[in-house]
């Protein structure tokens, strides 16, 4: 015997249906926005820093350079920068005094070679950084930062500094070239993204060696 819904039953189902394609659109709409963010950042490597002050967050930027695992038997300088916009260096070449510049097309070598979309990208969990600096370190500090970082590698150790996308939640991304080291320090480079408003904007590159 044939059994018929009825219209309250088949208006629930369409329903339904609504809602999750919703749901799937403004997940294909969040993982757009990713990629977008992505891809401006590594074209503007590609171009010599052209329009990088257009990815820049509207809280500035935050530049950090550490000496993890004490560089081998030698140990350079830790240091950590802040910028706004407006006075990001010519060509993406941040000065040490007295030793190499944070150069981010060195950093980022392998990602820029890559299409974004085939960049293998992880959801985490109950991890973020939320940055607050304005060129006084409020949060994290560089400790905690190194920390958060090594959290975040230990989902996904052997990398072989092969490029990742780390999602950490909805305000929050992070791009790297990493891996572990002796399976308690994340070492390589990152670039954390925060979003604002619609968007995402850089807020902080990390070299770690």
């Amino acid at each position: 015997m044939l059994r018929y819904k009825s219209k309250g039953s088949w208006v629930a189902t369409i329903l339904a249906i609504y809602l999750i394609l919703a749901i799937n659109s403004l997940g294909f709409s969040y993982e757009t926005e990713v990629h977008e963010a992505t891809l401006q950042f590594i074209n503007s490597i590609k171009n010599n820093g052209k329009d990088f002050e257009k990815i820049i967050s509207p809280q500035g930027l935050i530049v950090i350079r550490n000496f993890v695992t004490g560089g081998s038997g030698t140990r350079g300088k830790d240091v950590r920068y802040f910028y706004t916009a407006n006075k990001i260096p010519a060509n993406l070449s941040f000065s040490v005094k007295d030793e190499s510049p944070i150069v981010f097309s060195q950093l980022f070598e392998k990602v820029i070679k890559k299409d974004v979309k085939t960049i293998k990208t992880i959801n985490v969990k109950d991890i973020c950084f939320l940055f607050k600096d304005d060129g006084e370190i409020i949060y994290p500090p560089t400790s905690e930062v190194i920390q958060i970082c090594t959290e975040i590698q230990k989902i996904e150790k052997e990398t072989n500094m092969g490029p990742r996308i780390f999602i950490l939640g909805e305000k929050e991304f992070a791009l790297t070239e990493a891996e572990m080291f002796l399976d308690d320090l994340s070492v390589g480079s990152w670039a954390v993204f925060n979003r604002v408003d619609s968007r995402y904007y850089l807020r902080a590159v990390m070299d770690f060696r």
